[in-house]
């Protein structure tokens, strides 16, 4: 699916990139590289329309799935750790 304007609806953008660059070493060694990698991949690219000008954000769908991804493995470890201290060890 190519993205499109959300004003004027025009195919015609021009991608402006990511607003996070690329993690350092030191980051991938704290945070593991699967969060990392799930975290990049669903950033969304900053466009720019060329005929109105308006600038939007656009996640692709494997963008999409990385989010949805990465908010699951949240769940999961938020309730791993209540489940932790519900059941008393």
């Amino acid at each position: 699916m190519k993205p499109c304007c959300p004003a004027c609806r025009s195919g015609d953008v021009e991608d402006l990139g990511r607003k996070y660059p690329v993690y350092p070493a030191g980051c991938v060694s704290t945070l593991g590289f699967p969060l990392v990698f799930l975290h990049q991949g669903q950033i969304p690219h900053d466009l720019r329309c060329r005929e109105c000008g308006r600038e939007f954000r656009w996640r692709s769908r494997l963008a999409k799935l990385n989010l949805a991804a990465v908010v699951g493995l949240l769940l999961l470890f938020v309730f791993g750790i209540l489940t932790f201290f519900v059941s008393g060890w």
